[in-house]
Order: C-alpha cells, then sequence, then structure tokens
C-alpha cells in the first residue's frame, strides 16, 4: 500500500514536472517569437533614425545655402543703397553746378547744359 501510494506520488510529480516543462518549452518560444518582433522593429526604428539624420543634415546644408543667400543680398542692398545715396549726391551736385552757371562743371560730368536750362 505505502509503495503503491509512492509510485502515484511519483507519477503525480512526473505529470507535473511534463507540464512544467511543456509550459517552459511554449514560454520559451514566445519569448524567442517576441524577440524577432522586436528585432524587426529594431531594425525599422534604426532606418528611420538614419533618413532623419539625412533630412536634418540636409535641412541644415539648406539652412546654411539660405543664409549665405540672405547675407549676400543684405550686401547688395546696402551697396544699392550706397551706389544710390551716390548717384543723387552726385545728380545734386549737377543741379547746383547747372545753377551756378558752372558749365566747365557739367561738361566735364558728361551733361548738356542747355537741356537743364543752365548757362
Amino acid at each position: 500500500d505505502v509503495r503503491r501510494a509512492l509510485w502515484e506520488g511519483l507519477r503525480t510529480l512526473q505529470a507535473a514536472s511534463s507540464a512544467h516543462v511543456d509550459a517552459a518549452m511554449a514560454i520559451d518560444q514566445k519569448a524567442q517569437d517576441v524577440i524577432k518582433v522586436l528585432a524587426v522593429e529594431a531594425a525599422r526604428i534604426e532606418e528611420a533614425r538614419h533618413l532623419i539624420e539625412a533630412q536634418k543634415a540636409a535641412l541644415e546644408d539648406e539652412r546654411r545655402c539660405l543664409e549665405a543667400q540672405g547675407a549676400e543680398l543684405a550686401a547688395a542692398r546696402a551697396s544699392g543703397r550706397h551706389a544710390r545715396a551716390a548717384a543723387e549726391a552726385q545728380a545734386a551736385e549737377l543741379v547746383a553746378a547747372r545753377a551756378a552757371g558752372r558749365h566747365d562743371f557739367a561738361v566735364a560730368e558728361g551733361t548738356d547744359c542747355k537741356e537743364g536750362g543752365g548757362s
């Protein structure tokens, strides 16, 4: 009777151990599946990160180019304002020379005093 109880106990223990092994193997298989999914997602995220870094570099290059163009435009504007101010000053001098009858100054500047009503 004791032997039979021990035998039944061993069978129960073996069945429980077998069930635990089966459960552990199932868990291991699920873990392997999750690892594969995570590896695919990690690769996808890494690819997206590289794409974003490339886009960021392209945008930084474009920003630098636009800043350089802006500086060139500002310099051209300043140069244009300077040239315009110089031309206006020269025109004012010519008008004053005509008004003063300084024909020699007007001729040296390449203007015709007779057109403007000068001497």
